[in-house]
């Protein structure tokens, strides 16, 4: 990343007052165990690019700020904090809103806008807990780290995903760019925006474990989706559809994927899966008009899921399995 100014580095333990700061370049962490804390201080960029950045260190810690970033559309990735090169970084008890645009959304322009937290390729370690997104130019979360662990967190009104398990950058071609292997998402809660990105997404993933995490979409088509990925579980949440065309409550076409013990309701398909040995098991799907959804493969086993239709009253274990639906994973 280029910015117009050189940026500001943080010393190695910064306390910041409560209060509102224009900073017209990043904030950097970049010492071993350094610390940027701030007492609900609010960060206001007047620049394209990240507020703080933490690179190329150990141990960072960053707490208590709050990012209202400039907005509108811009021509750079500005994410609100960004973790570059770094190893067990934490990052807690913040919020970051307004990140710009890049293109318009819903279009190919708008690929890799600014993210409310982004941890890179190249990261390892990094916890994000208790933090905030709102109306963020891309993403609210996404990862492309490794050990990444996100707890107690919470996005809405973003242009694409909530929470996502890849990064993406302006004018890279392929579907994702760096994808995250050993990643956590737990009891956290993410909003689908505007435009119909799943709140929960991550192509090319590895070793993923979504765990008691809750999803609305408000015109999005999904509640989780994975492309592509491997070792993911999916467990123990609660995914409701919602505005004009909901399509899948958790929809999966990666190998070795595990669907237990989750909530869904409101969906057109409860879950759609493709995956070779695919597990789906105890799960509970209301008012979906296909609750499962898999191809004709004798290595994905179902059990135990209820079925319930409101409508009717009917309970039970319904199973669909049409070849036709299947071409359209």
């Amino acid at each position: 990343m280029e910015w117009c100014r050189p940026p500001v580095r943080a010393d190695r333990s910064t306390d910041l007052n409560s209060g509102v700061m224009s900073i017209d370049a990043p904030i950097r962490l970049d010492d071993d165990h350094a610390s940027l804390v701030g007492d609900g201080t609010v960060l206001k960029p007047t620049y394209e690019g990240p507020a703080v950045v933490v690179e190329g260190c150990t141990s960072a810690f960053v707490s208590g700020l709050i990012v209202e970033h400039i907005g509108g559309e811009a021509t750079e990735k500005a994410n609100g904090i960004e973790v570059r090169d770094a190893t067990d970084t934490r990052i807690e008890h913040c919020q970051i809103r307004d990140t710009p645009r890049i293109g318009e959304p819903g279009t190919n322009d708008a690929i890799g806008g600014g993210s409310g937290i982004c941890v890179a390729s190249d990261a390892r370690g990094t916890i994000i807990r208790d933090c905030a997104t709102v109306d963020c130019g891309w993403r609210g979360i996404e990862v492309g780290g490794t050990q990444t662990r996100i707890e107690r967190c919470r996005s809405r009104g973003q242009v694409d995903r909530g929470v996502s398990g890849d990064v993406q950058y302006p004018g890279v071609d392929p579907e994702f760019d760096a994808a995250a292997s050993q990643l956590v998402i737990r009891n956290s809660t993410f909003e689908g925006g505007p435009h119909p990105a799943a709140p929960i997404g991550f192509t090319g993933a590895r070793q993923v474990l979504v765990d008691d995490c809750f999803t609305t979409t408000e015109s999005g088509r999904r509640g989780v989706a994975a492309r592509n990925s491997d070792q993911v579980t999916i467990r123990n949440s609660h995914f409701v559809g919602g505005g004009p065309d909901p399509q899948d409550g958790i929809f999966s076409s990666s190998d070795g994927t595990k669907i237990v013990d989750n909530d869904i309701c409101g969906f057109e398909f409860g879950v759609r899966a493709s995956g070779r040995k695919t597990i789906i098991s105890e799960n509970v799907i209301t008012e979906c008009e296909y609750p499962i959804i898999d191809r004709k493969d004798r290595s994905i086993r179902r059990q135990n899921n209820l079925v319930y239709d409101r409508r009717t009253g009917r309970t039970g274990e319904l199973i669909k399995r049409i070849r036709l639906l299947s071409r359209r994973f």
